[in-house]
């Protein structure tokens, strides 16, 4: 698979804003040539960069039930085989590795319902893990059947057919990532994810609903943290 993937950001009425920050920090680190699909409800009423478009999934009940209803109806209306989901807050603060993600693009298949991008399945006490290769000389590792969190919001490549498969309606992203990776366990999928290095490090930069303090440490790597100058420009920019 050479072609780029489609990343879709996923967003809601109350965090539009954030994508301001998430495109800077994208094109900065990841690719301006990268097409991004942000989902949300409301439109932006700031101006999106060019690789950057967004689709409005409806008008907003302003519940976290919304987001399996409505999520669930856009994926089931798209033909993508492979897609990257990443949240709103999910912010890219380090280079993306271009040469790794090529090469997980290679492993992609049928068995392989999620590939985990950033640091989470090695780095979660919550997640369960086994070497299972490498990939050039990094780490190929698989999260176990019967871990925790095989579904997860976290950067990640997923087989389209996997992520509805356990998607429900009326279900928050808490409700997927609880009650569908206990649906999920022993379902003999590949939960892909790589050791040491990543092709993304991001943030989880909002907790709470706190969108007065946000975080720009590397989430599950808190001793690393977006360059103060580039916190900076964005304060420059008015993007804080």
């Amino acid at each position: 698979m050479k072609e780029k993937i489609k990343v879709y950001v996923s967003t809601s009425d109350n965090y539009i804003n954030l994508i301001k920050i998430f495109q800077f920090l994208f094109n900065r680190f990841w690719d301006v040539e990268q097409e991004v699909i942000v989902l949300g409800y409301k439109e932006p009423d700031f101006k999106l960069e060019k690789n950057f478009s967004f689709h409005s999934m409806g008008q907003s009940r302003y519940t976290p039930n919304e987001w399996g209803t409505d999520l669930k109806k856009y994926f089931e209306s798209i033909d993508d085989e492979f897609f990257i989901l990443i949240f709103e807050d999910n912010f890219p603060v380090k280079p993306v590795n271009h040469n790794l993600l090529n090469e997980i693009k290679t492993l992609l298949n049928n068995d392989v319902g999620r590939f985990c991008l950033n640091n989470s399945i090695e780095k979660s006490k919550w997640m369960q893990d086994k070497q299972i290769g490498y990939i050039g000389n990094v780490p190929l590792i698989e999260c176990i059947q019967n871990s925790n969190y095989r579904l997860s919001g976290m950067p990640s490549i997923w087989q389209r057919s996997y992520f509805l498969k356990y998607l429900q309606n009326e279900w928050s992203p808490w409700d997927w990532e609880l009650k569908g990776s206990e649906m999920a366990k022993h379902d003999n999928f590949q939960i892909l994810g790589t050791s040491g290095t990543h092709v993304v490090d991001n943030t989880l930069s909002v907790r709470n609903g706190d969108l007065t303090n946000i975080d720009f440490r590397v989430v599950d790597d808190y001793e690393r943290s977006l360059d103060e100058s580039v916190i900076n420009e964005m304060r420059d920019l008015k993007l804080l």
